[in-house]
């Protein structure tokens, strides 16, 4: 810079806010939690902590992450009003279908955990196979060892996805003799 230069400065407004957006997700809200769609997020609001910054009020979840006041108290009221029954005398006929309801939606919340639950499962193993399919390339005898549980053998990888393993057998020093040739 010049000697009689000028550095302007303009701070970032957004810099100096505690929370920042991450991202905008669709749930449904019961009891005081909200949980995602994807079944892989959920928010509680037990302690109802309010913060106000940066010209707007969150809402401060258990967890930590903050959702626009706004926001909640919608999910608060469309949560209250699906769920207000009048009082009165049930009838069978109302107490089975909301029965049937109920049993249709843990039905599909349980598909839903138990999809994403084996999807996880399902990548850590892939995760693990190509581990192992590296380690066979680099280090077949290593990999053999601590696979069969024992020392006593040699491996080389012959092809893609074959492992050839032979044994070896222990020599006591009075069983090798050199010869000079």
């Amino acid at each position: 810079m010049e000697k009689t230069g000028i550095l302007l400065w303009e701070p970032d407004s957004t810099q100096l806010c505690q929370y920042l957006y991450m991202n905008e997700q669709n749930g449904s809200f019961a009891q005081n939690v909200w949980i995602a769609d994807s079944k892989e997020f959920a928010l509680s609001f037990e302690k109802n902590e309010v913060l106000q910054e940066c010209n707007r009020t969150l809402a401060i979840s258990d967890q930590g992450f903050g959702v626009l006041l706004k926001d909640l108290e919608k999910a608060r009221i469309q949560n209250s009003t699906r769920f207000r029954r009048e009082t009165g005398i049930v009838l069978s006929e109302q107490l089975a279908a909301q029965f049937t309801a109920f049993a249709s939606n843990i039905k599909d919340l349980t598909v839903g955990i138990f999809k994403a639950t084996l999807e996880y499962v399902c990548s850590g193993l892939d995760a693990v196979a190509q581990a192992t399919l590296a380690l066979a390339a680099a280090q077949p005898t290593l990999l053999s060892r601590k696979i069969l549980n024992t020392s006593n053998i040699e491996a080389r990888l012959v092809g893609a996805d074959l492992l050839e393993i032979r044994p070896c057998e222990i020599l006591n020093l009075t069983e090798i003799d050199f010869y000079h040739v």
